[in-house]
């Protein structure tokens, strides 16, 4: 029943911007002590084995219901790292996935679970694959910050998309309708489909350097590449600014474009406005005609009888 009552904790751009879901974690180690690992089963059988199952292999009681299916932690393989593709995920990766959730998919956040129990969940995770045994995650990828967004870098990732063959899985308006998308299985032969990149909200994080990353590393068990040896930080970061292009002045929910006028669109693209959190969300109503009022402007309402 709590599984099933956070399930629409999954839906809304809001998750984006939800202070104790975001975590940038990815130098972090966590001992593994018996009692971590002991007190992490109990955990993993309160929260995750109906859909990881008690073997961890992703076979739970609800995994044949889901789509996409739950991670099987006995491969060793990740898709969401900071560590270069082939290679195990840090434990702050794996912090920040279970405390994130993952959008699109049955993988909810888990920010209200004690740090704690978080912690130990993955010590015992790490159990269920001797590749933890075997080998230990490669040195994190120490991201750049990213270059600011120009109509020269978008009409270069533009060109970008198009030579690399991303419309072949994403199709030409970025919905996950590409040819091939239809065709597509991740490394153990089910069916997987391309991310719709008009939603905005990416299973890895909906960041610009979210995307850089992706781009950078690519998903491990998915069809989804690393680029790293075939494009330059320059061109990542072109393509990244243009994949998130699609989802430009659209309803995260259904894709479709949101009717704004020029003044609220020239107020968004405004350099002296910033609108990257719920406490500073854009109200176009209290904006003046064509550029956004900075100095002078209405106060605005955070919260209801909470004024600025």
């Amino acid at each position: 029943m709590r599984y099933v009552q956070k399930l629409g904790t999954n839906r809304g751009a809001w998750r984006e911007v939800f202070e104790p879901q975001n975590v940038a974690l990815s130098v972090m180690g966590i001992p593994q002590t018996q009692d971590l690992i002991a007190h992490g089963k109990e955990e993993y059988e309160e929260h995750c084995i109906g859909c990881h199952g008690a073997k961890g292999d992703g076979n739970g009681l609800a995994a044949t219901f889901l789509f996409p299916r739950p991670r099987d932690f006995t491969i060793g393989v990740f898709k969401f790292r900071s560590t270069p593709s082939g290679s195990l995920p840090t434990d702050g990766d794996l912090f920040r996935t279970i405390t994130r959730g993952v959008r699109w998919t049955a993988m909810p956040t888990w920010h209200e679970v004690p740090d704690k129990e978080r912690l130990a969940v993955i010590t015992y995770i790490k159990t269920f694959s001797t590749r933890w045994k075997e080998e230990k995650p490669e040195p994190p990828l120490v991201l750049p910050p990213p270059p600011p967004a120009t109509p020269e870098l978008l009409a270069r990732g533009k060109q970008l998309y198009v030579k690399a063959k991303c419309w072949e899985c994403h199709g030409d308006a970025g919905r996950g309708d590409g040819p091939s998308a239809d065709q597509l299985k991740d490394d153990f032969k089910f069916p997987i489909r391309p991310a719709d990149f008009t939603k905005g909200q990416f299973k890895g994080g909906s960041h610009v350097t979210d995307i850089y990353r992706t781009m950078t590393l690519g998903l491990d068990g998915t069809p989804m590449p690393s680029f790293a040896d075939s494009m330059n930080d320059e061109e990542r970061w072109a393509i990244s600014y243009f994949v998130l292009s699609f989802s430009a002045w659209a309803d995260p929910l259904t894709g479709q474009k949101l009717q704004l006028s020029p003044q609220t669109k020239a107020s968004l693209n405004s350099p002296d406005v910033r609108a990257d959190h719920p406490r500073l969300a854009l109200d176009p109503e209290r904006e003046s005609a064509g550029v956004a009022r900075v100095d002078d402007r209405k106060p605005r309402v955070y919260y209801p009888g909470v004024p600025e």
